[in-house]
């Protein structure tokens, strides 16, 4: 039974790999993260949330919202690659 979802787990991943799905995949997991993270307040004013390598943009319909996030970018980060498990973003960019 261990063996088996061990073979099935590593064959998931070949096929991410090969296939080069890990970016898109990260992205899904990027914007569910964001949205639990961030809250509903938050999640309702922002427009964009896309991955560029190891730096993630995130578009907003609101200027105080936009100086407040540019302020707190590290904590962000945190929050986010915290949530994710793993160290995906680098870097934001809030537009």
């Amino acid at each position: 039974m261990q063996s088996e979802e061990n073979n099935i787990k590593n064959l998931i991943g070949v096929v991410i790999t090969q296939n080069k799905l890990k970016s898109k995949l990260n992205e899904v997991r990027i914007r569910e993260a964001y949205e639990k993270v961030m809250g509903h307040t938050i999640n309702i004013r922002t427009t964009e949330v896309k991955l560029y390598g190891t730096k993630l943009s995130i578009a907003v319909n609101s200027a105080p919202l936009k100086a407040e996030m540019t302020f707190s970018k590290n904590k962000i980060i945190a929050l986010l690659n915290a949530e994710l498990g793993d160290t995906i973003i680098e870097d934001i960019w809030i537009k």
